[in-house]
Order: C-alpha cells, then structure tokens, then sequence
C-alpha cells in the first residue's frame, strides 16, 4: 500500500508516501482533552526523547538568495560554527533559524485535538516546507527600507520610532528592533530584501508553534521555564513568562513604550532554548525580566507584537473570516477573551471562554462585532500583557495600515510552491 509520486525530475523527485500504519512508529505528537493545558505524548516515545525535528533548529548566516552562508556555533551565536568570530551585522548576511521541513496531521479526537509531526511523508499527513525564521525581532536598514534580522548598533539600523534624541541616553534604540511600522510596509520592506522574504510569515510562525507543542506537550507556553527533562527524558514547563511583566505606565513614561531589548540580547545560548535576565535601566524602575529563546529565537513572544503576512481577518456582520494565503480556511470566534479551541490546524481561535492557566493559557482580541473589515494579525503579545501574552496570543483589531511603538515583527525566508 505504498504510493509513489514524482515523475523523477530535480524539481519533482520520487517521494514515497508510508500507509498510515506507520504512523505510530513514525510520528510523535502530543493529544490534549479538556482544559489542562497539558498534554498527553503521543507516537513514537523514543522520537519524543530524541526530539529529531526539533533537534535540526539552528542558527545561521543567510544571504539574501537563500542559500547558507555559514552555520554558528551550536552554544554560542557570537561565533562561527568552527569556533570563529561570525559577523551578525549584516555584512555576511541575515541571522536566522532553520526550521526544517516535516509533515503533521491534526485530528479532533472526542472533545480533544491531537498533533503529530513526522519526518517521514505518511499517509493523510501535511508537507510543511523548510523554511527559515529571524533569530532576533525584525531590524530596519534604514537608507534602503530592507527589513533584516541582525545585531547592529549603527543609526542605520535605529530601531523603535528612530527616535535620535535617545541615542546616548537609557532610552537608546540603536540595536533594538523596529517597531511603529505598519503590516503593509512591514511586507514591502520585507520584499526589499528579495524574493521569498516575508515578515513573520504565517506559516513559517505556525510550524515553530508546532514544533513547540510537540516537544513540550503543554499549550501555556508561560509556563515555568525547567532546563532539566523529566525522569522519563522529555521537556517539561514551557519559556516563562517572556518580557511581558512591565507596568506599562511606566513603560510609557521610560520611552514611550518603545522597544528595550536588544537584538542577539541570548547569543550566548545559541541554538539552546533558556532563558536570560535582563535589568530594566534605572529611568523606569527596579525590574528583572526573562528573556526567552526558544532553540535560537530570541523572543518568540513578548516584549513588542509581531505584525504577521500570510493571513488576514475579514470580520463581518454575522461572521468572522480567516483566509491563509488568500483562501477562506473557515470562522474565527466574534468575542475577546482567553482561547479555549482552534480552527482546524490553525492557531487562530473558533471559541473563547477558557483561562491563564487552561486550555490555551493565551488571550484573542477582536472587535468584529463592533467594527467590520478587513483585518491583520498581531501575535505574540507585547511587554505589559501578563497572563495575556504567549506563542498563541493574536490581536485583530487593527487595520494593516495602523503602526505604534510596541507593533514590531520578524523576518522570514519562505518559499512557497
């Protein structure tokens, strides 16, 4: 019962596709029922301690054809991967994650949803492409509007509102992300870049969610960050609670609520997930927060929203929309509030109504009952949403033409079929 496709070519190899009895060998995955965030392992336990896909996560200098420069060293960013300086400035390219290509399946199973990944093309399973993922919070190289993943401290590459007047002061932005950009310029200066760069394409942000879920089988991705397995050999916790725990009064008054991180802020974890402190400067006040990286990428949620390409909400008077690369994929919920279920394989939430801690642990915001069109999407959270915050959080309320200090993104290289 094994099919064959591709007709041999180099652009249409053979591939074989495995019955589905395979699957229990081949995958691994996670179910979750009812409202623990938690969740059950599934597959293949012995991939479960191997984490093979996860495992293939690492950084790289990539040019802007797409092919590899060089790779950095697996414990430390700062280098090359055979123990060199590497230049993060953007001279020998863009610092990226290399997300690589599996396939997965989800099922609704009872009241519950599974997720599998496999690196083995199976029977009734997805192909998500290769791709790459920004190592750091989209950077802007200011004179020709490229949007870049780098560490740079230069005025080109200023980041927040490009304010100057801050640039010797605590509030500096040189070497910060960019942020009060709009998802419409954010996808033109990604554009700049070349063909197949995207910011913080859909796809490419829905499979490093999956690879999360999968490797630490729990939907609060705020949960405890534990850098030891359990007895058994898998992930436990989550990322913490990310750079979310401003107060943002303060935030307001320190810099206008601009970015403070810095980019390549955890270099030193390299391509391993961890967590760093990072001292809030004395103009805003005593305050630690975590900086999290999840196997390279540096804030995969927190400190300023990801505006996201890919998808968009177009909220109506009776529905909500969601269309993924331009085709309708089904409803979204209408009302604001913490995600209790999801659309599908897609993390966009059909119903609300669950909590910090349960089911999806992360909050949706939307006004479609109240304000109709079309809409982007935010992911993320920013750094004084708490609880809210999270890999799950999305926010439609905004038109793709609407830009603020904490709206930042990532830079993604995606080719499409």
């Amino acid at each position: 019962n094994t099919s064959i496709q591709g007709d041999g070519t180099k652009n249409n190899p053979l591939k074989t596709t495995l019955p589905s009895d395979f699957e229990e060998l081949l995958s691994y995955g996670v179910s979750f029922s009812g409202a623990d965030p938690k969740g059950t392992r599934i597959g293949n336990m012995d991939l479960h301690r191997k984490l093979p896909l996860q495992s293939q996560m690492r950084k790289c200098l990539l040019l802007d054809n797409g092919e590899v420069n060089y790779w950095l060293d697996p414990n430390n960013s700062l280098l090359n991967e055979n123990g060199n300086s590497a230049k993060l400035d953007g001279t020998d390219g863009q610092v990226m994650v290399f997300l690589p290509q599996f396939w997965y399946k989800v099922s609704n199973i009872g009241s519950g949803v599974e997720y599998r990944i496999s690196e083995k093309s199976i029977s009734g399973y997805t192909h998500s492409p290769a791709c790459y993922i920004s190592a750091y919070e989209a950077s802007l190289m200011r004179d020709e509007s490229i949007l870049s993943s780098v560490v740079n401290n230069t005025v080109n590459y200023r980041g927040g509102n490009n304010n100057a007047e801050w640039d010797e002061k605590q509030q500096s932005l040189l070497g910060k992300p960019v942020t009060n950009v709009s998802l419409t310029n954010f996808i033109k200066y990604a554009s700049n870049r070349g063909a197949d760069w995207y910011c913080n394409y859909y796809d490419a942000y829905k499979k490093m969610c999956f690879l999360y879920l999968v490797e630490y089988a729990n939907r609060n991705s705020q949960a405890e960050f534990i850098a030891n397995p359990t007895d058994e050999g898998f992930k436990q916790g989550g990322l913490g609670d990310g750079v979310t725990t401003l107060d943002g009064t303060k935030w307001t008054e320190f810099n206008s609520q601009n970015p403070f991180i810095p980019c390549g802020y955890t270099n030193g974890l390299g391509n391993n997930t961890g967590v760093k402190d990072f001292t809030m400067p004395s103009e805003y006040g005593e305050l630690v927060v975590s900086v999290p990286s999840y196997r390279g990428v540096e804030n995969p949620f927190g400190h300023v929203w990801k505006w996201t390409d890919g998808l968009e909400v177009v909220a109506g008077e009776e529905t909500t929309e969601l269309k993924v690369n331009g085709k309708y994929v089904g409803d979204l919920a209408r009302d604001s509030g913490y995600i209790k279920s999801m659309l599908g394989e897609e993390i966009m939430p059909v119903e609300v109504g669950g909590g910090s801690t349960s089911y999806w642990s992360d909050y949706f915001y939307t006004n479609a009952k109240t304000s109709q069109g079309i809409r982007g999407v935010l992911f993320g959270g920013g750094a004084y949403y708490g609880s809210y915050a999270g890999l799950f959080c999305s926010d439609t309320l905004s038109v793709p033409s609407y830009a603020h200090a904490t709206i930042g993104s990532r830079l993604c290289f995606f080719k499409r079929a």
